[in-house]
C-alpha cells in the first residue's frame, strides 16, 4: 500500500505487510487511520499520521472478495465477503469478529452497509443478493431477479432502495421494504 499526500501528489510512506494482494482499504477517523484487507483475509490497521501498523487479525481464512465499512460516534465495523460464501462482521475497535454462515456456496463478490449500519446486504455468484442485520446476523429478506453474478450494490442514503449491478451489465433498483425490483436498467 502506497499513501500519498492528496495535495502535493507527493507519496508519503508505503505500508509494508500484507503479503498478498490487497483487496480493499478504507480510511477511518477522519484521515487518522487506514483499515487494509487483503485476499487472504488478513486485516490490518495502520496510523497515517506516521504510517506504523497499528493492529491486525487474520480469522477469515478465506479468500476475500469484498469489504465495507460502517463508522459512527457509537460503532466502527468492518464486513467482508468471501469467496467460501461467508460474510464476516468485525467490530474494528475491539477486533471482535461474528462470522455469519455460508450465505451461498458458490462465493460472494460484494457488501455494503446501509447508511446507519443496521443492515448488510452481500451479493453472489448465482446473483441472489441476501440482506441481513448487522448486529446480530438475522437473514432479513432475500433479492432475487439476476441471472448473472451480481457483482456490486449499494443502499440509498434514505434506505429505502439498494441497487444491485449483474456482469450482463444488468443494474436493478430494489424496494427494501418489499423486496420487489423497482426499476431495472
Amino acid at each position: 500500500l502506497r499513501v500519498w499526500d492528496a495535495t502535493t501528489g507527493v507519496e508519503r510512506f508505503s505500508l509494508l505487510g500484507h503479503g498478498v494482494k490487497v483487496f480493499g482499504a478504507a480510511v477511518l477517523d477522519g484521515g487518522q487511520r487506514l483499515l487494509s484487507v487483503s485476499v487472504d483475509g488478513i486485516v490490518k490497521t495502520w496510523d497515517l499520521t506516521n504510517g506504523e501498523f497499528i493492529s491486525g487479525f487474520d480469522e477469515l481464512r478465506a479468500e476475500v472478495r469484498g469489504m465495507d465499512v460502517y463508522t459512527s460516534s457509537e460503532k466502527s465495523l468492518l464486513a467482508t465477503a468471501s469467496l467460501s460464501g461467508d460474510l464476516t462482521i468485525f467490530s474494528i475497535d475491539s477486533g471482535t469478529s461474528r462470522p455469519i454462515p455460508a450465505i451461498d456456496k458458490d462465493g460472494l463478490w460484494s457488501v455494503a452497509f446501509d447508511a446507519v449500519g443496521e443492515w448488510v446486504a452481500v451479493c453472489s455468484e448465482t446473483g441472489t443478493v441476501a440482506m441481513s442485520d448487522a448486529g446480530t446476523g438475522a437473514p432479513l429478506r432475500t433479492f432475487e431477479g439476476h441471472n448473472e453474478t451480481v457483482r456490486a450494490l449499494a443502499f440509498s442514503p434514505d434506505r429505502t432502495r439498494l441497487v444491485t449491478a449483474a456482469d450482463n451489465a444488468e443494474v436493478i433498483v430494489w424496494d427494501v421494504r418489499t423486496g420487489s425490483p423497482s426499476v431495472r436498467l
